[in-house]
């Protein structure tokens, strides 16, 4: 997709907002690039930009699924799997901290006290 700049994607070409026929011209070209492109996933990437620049991007509304209840219908392997995505390793390695992981025999839940307790 476009990014801010107006550029497609692996792209150097960068589009002024501002500049309607530049804009157009660089949508065109993303448009040609997907239909040209061998693998779906940069077709739909240069198509969803020449999309975008073409009509904008849409303010759409993200669903917050850690809070969801998208845990509560995992399985355990499959919720410890999860955890272990969404937890940056390298940003976490030097914190202490308390996770209270309960699993009951409907499903499992996750708590993370908000405080620190300290360097260990």
């Amino acid at each position: 997709m476009a990014d801010a700049s107006g550029a497609c994607p692996g792209s150097t070409e960068v589009a002024d907002a501002a500049d309607e026929e530049t804009r157009l011209l660089l949508a065109d070209t993303c448009e040609q690039l997907g239909h040209q492109a061998a693998s779906g996933l940069w077709r739909g990437f240069h198509l969803a930009g020449a999309t975008e620049l073409r009509h904008g991007v849409w303010d759409v509304a993200t669903p917050d699924t850690a809070r969801s209840g998208t845990g509560g219908s995992m399985s355990f392997g499959l919720f410890l799997d999860a955890i272990a995505i969404r937890l940056n390793g390298l940003a976490v390695a030097t914190v202490a901290g308390i996770i209270d992981l309960t699993v009951h025999r409907d499903g499992c839940s996750l708590d993370v006290p908000g405080e620190d307790v300290g360097d260990s």
